[in-house]
């Protein structure tokens, strides 16, 4: 499965395309257009060379291939504004900025087709959908996917969660020689609750130094912004 990337590389550099579009933005507010454009190239080239070294997690049989690619084109951009110079802090916050933009794009893409992104995460296909992932990661068959158990929230404060011991997201920051940035790969999840209305909490993350991870979701609750990251229990600054 390890050729899913490869058969996949062109639709997943024309979706990182649109990502690129937003981390110009961005780097506009710190420099010319120039010195952007040649960055955003340094970004693309990078994900181009993690793609072949993905692991292989089941591709497209993986309910979560897409966030790992996300995650891992989120870390192609990290690891060129880390060569810029940008502190620990700073690529931490264009993390958060870049999420909270990119996920407000997709809300607006997917209201103007009539569907609501807040009901998807929460209807019952989505959940039996992830019940049956988070089964399947229990039997092991790709040492470097997720391991989670679903957690329902009948009779709870919470509508379902996700009890993670093992994050493919995780272990490819780690492959790539950049754990430092994985605590930044979970604070996004936060942006992304904060932008899309519901509820997420988490105790305790395997990127910040504990033994796993308890997700717990919200549907009519409410996520804080995610930065500063000292808003969150999870978070440490263990890399800081």
């Amino acid at each position: 499965m390890v050729d899913y990337y490869l058969k996949n590389k062109p639709k997943l550099m024309k979706r990182f395309g649109y990502s690129l579009k937003i981390a110009k933005d961005l780097l506009m507010e710190r420099f010319d257009d120039s010195k952007a454009d040649d960055l955003i190239n340094q970004m693309r080239n990078k994900y181009e060379d993690l793609l072949i070294k993905m692991p292989d997690v089941g591709g497209k049989k993986n309910l979560l291939i897409s966030i790992l690619t996300d995650k891992v084109s989120l870390l192609a951009m990290l690891f060129i504004l880390e060569k810029e110079g940008y502190t620990y802090r700073e690529i931490g916050e264009f993390a958060i900025k870049f999420t909270e933009i990119e996920t407000k794009n997709a809300m607006e893409r997917a209201e103007n087709k009539g569907i609501n992104l807040l009901d998807l995460y929460f209807d019952d296909v989505f959940l039996n959908s992830a019940r049956t992932h988070c089964n399947d990661t229990l039997k092991r068959k790709y040492p470097d996917n997720w391991v989670m158990e679903f957690v329902d929230g009948i009779n709870e404060d919470f509508d379902y969660g996700l009890n993670v011991s093992e994050c493919a997201i995780h272990k490819t920051y780690k492959r790539f020689g950049a754990e430092k940035y994985a605590p930044f790969a979970c604070l996004i999840d936060f942006a992304q609750g904060n932008v899309l209305g519901f509820g997420l909490t988490r105790t305790k993350s395997l990127a910040n130094g504990a033994l796993g991870c308890d997700h717990r979701y919200i549907k009519t609750g409410n996520t804080p912004k995610a930065w500063p990251p000292e808003t969150f229990p999870e978070y440490t600054g263990k890399f800081e």
